[in-house]
């Protein structure tokens, strides 16, 4: 069966976290001159009337308007530093990862790879908004939980 990949971005802002350290200055271009801190969180969805995790309270209204989902759950977090041109990886459990590569030009503009074990499940790069949303999704065969991945640059 053919594997559809939608790639999404929340247009509505969403509350912020803490940043994990302190910010460098933006250069002109837009991007901090030594790194960008880059979040993501691992979501199964579903339609199972399960609700969403209290941990994704935040997207909750977001993820609901969407993806055609009614659960979403909660499957693990991770983040790291980008340095500019450089190469991060941000793993999860259930032999999931995303390995990120810093696309030169302005803005934040990320190569990224989605990773379960050694199958590639999406590699695309996108431009995100810092503290918005960028969402991976994979839709496959079957009834049963979706997986999502939730980028969030700082």
């Amino acid at each position: 069966m053919r594997t559809i990949v939608s790639i999404l971005a929340f247009a509505v802002a969403v509350p912020t976290f803490a940043p994990i350290a302190s910010a460098a200055p933006a250069t002109k271009g837009g991007k901090s001159a030594a790194a960008t801190q880059v979040r993501a969180i691992l979501v199964y969805a579903s339609n199972k009337k399960g609700g969403v995790d209290r941990r994704l309270a935040a997207y909750a209204d977001n993820l609901k308007r969407n993806l055609p989902f009614d659960t979403f759950r909660f499957g693990g977090e991770g983040a790291s530093t980008l340095s500019k041109g450089g190469h991060a990886t941000i793993t999860f459990a259930g032999d999931h990862r995303v390995e990120l590569q810093d696309d030169p030009g302005d803005g934040l503009r990320l190569k990224a790879y989605w990773m379960k074990s050694s199958e590639v499940i999406i590699s695309t790069t996108l431009t995100l908004v810092p503290g918005v949303p960028g969402v991976l999704v994979r839709r496959g065969a079957g009834d049963g939980e979706v997986p999502v991945v939730l980028l969030i640059a700082r």
